[in-house]
């Protein structure tokens, strides 16, 4: 069992927030349930990837979810709460870096139909997220094209389009007029205007930027690529440093 073999290493003893988030998935899982409560159980489970920007115990938490319920037999509300486990095992491999777990687990694990708008707005995230890594823009303007509105409307990815296009100003105007109060949605906008700075030949910006990352990033992949930048850059003057 997962459970077993996180004590055993540790994390999850020093966390017992976490321990009561198994749990709560665990019950969930095991019993009949109402949309209204898996939503909300989910949604409180969630503010450890969107506020705490933490997809490491994100992950933790959302595989031992994933682990309890491919053992069960499904009756009523079971299902949908393992597909909404399973979606968000998925996302958090991708929030995580790990994208060959993320596509092994959408092409070859994935339980329920595969028509589904579910599983087609993941496979999607995925495909875009793996076109970015790759540096791949003629990829991603093909898949961006008919992703549809829930991607084609998020700044997010097109800003990073805009960035695979080369386009780093329109990308930074698109990441300046972009509001958000998800504290993880934050720090990659920071992370993605960092480069556009850069880019731009703003280096004191950037550094603001990739500061926001490094400091608020908790686990996320991004915040050692902002630590990696400010480390390469360690000796650009401060925006606020004045001289004595």
């Amino acid at each position: 069992m997962l459970l077993f073999e996180t004590w055993q290493h540790g994390w999850i003893s020093t966390r017992p927030d976490l321990l009561v988030l198994c749990a709560v998935l665990g019950m969930l899982i095991g019993i009949m349930g109402t949309t209204y409560d898996i939503v909300k159980s989910y949604k409180e489970i969630d503010e450890i990837l969107l506020q705490k920007c933490d997809p490491k115990s994100y992950l933790a938490v959302i595989s031992y979810a994933r682990s309890y319920g491919r053992e069960l037999r499904f009756k009523g509300w079971q299902k949908t709460v393992f597909e909404m486990a399973q979606q968000r095992y998925i996302k958090a491999e991708i929030a995580d870096g790990n994208l060959e777990a993320a596509r092994k687990a959408l092409h070859e694990e994935w339980s329920g139909k595969k028509n589904s708008r579910m599983y087609k707005q993941t496979a999607m995230n995925l495909e875009l997220v793996e076109a970015y890594q790759c540096s791949d823009a003629e990829k991603y303007h093909n898949l961006f094209l008919q992703a549809g509105k829930v991607f084609q409307k998020n700044p997010l990815f097109i800003a990073e389009k805009l960035l695979l296009e080369q386009n780093f100003e329109q990308a930074a105007e698109v990441l300046q007029e972009y509001k958000t109060s998800v504290l993880y949605n934050n720090v990659l906008r920071s992370y993605l205007l960092g480069l556009c700075c850069d880019k731009l030949g703003n280096q004191k910006t950037a550094r603001n930027h990739m500061q926001y990352a490094a400091e608020y990033g908790n686990t996320m992949p991004c915040r050692e690529k902002a630590e990696a930048w400010l480390t390469a850059n360690h000796d650009l003057q401060r925006p606020d440093d004045t001289a004595e």
